[in-house]
């Protein structure tokens, strides 16, 4: 199906948030056809070791839940702009999902300071 583009389709993806189910798919070569693997941030930052497997695969990473997984409250220094700052930085990832339903605005404000755009094409800034 994906090499024949059956319908469409460029990419096919598959979206893993346990911890166990990841660590099985990778070993047992479960993953070898998919192109992209979503997981929410806390496995991205606990599990590096599979991370690094994706990576060296050529498996496109997506995170999810970047705000809310990694547990920002009123002690904590960090801000939601340090949060998505500190996941851009990594190489492995493709794609940060926002997930936000009320403060698009603020959260895309977040994120633009640290793209810019060269002949309608956005890329990371140094």
């Amino acid at each position: 199906m994906k090499s024949e583009r059956y319908g469409g389709i460029n990419y096919i993806g598959v979206s893993i948030s346990k911890e166990g189910v990841l660590e099985t798919a990778i070993k047992e070569e479960l993953i070898r056809d998919f192109d992209v693997v979503q997981m929410p941030c806390q496995l991205f930052l606990k599990r590096n070791d599979l991370v690094k497997k994706l990576y060296q695969k050529g498996i496109a990473i997506v995170l999810n839940s970047v705000i809310r997984g990694s547990k920002i409250n009123t002690s904590d220094s960090r801000t939601c702009e340090s949060v998505y700052a500190d996941f851009i930085k990594h190489k492995e990832v493709s794609v940060i999902l926002l997930g936000t339903r009320n403060h698009l605005r603020e959260t895309i404000a977040y994120i633009l300071p640290h793209f810019i755009v060269v002949d309608k094409t956005i890329q990371a800034s140094a």
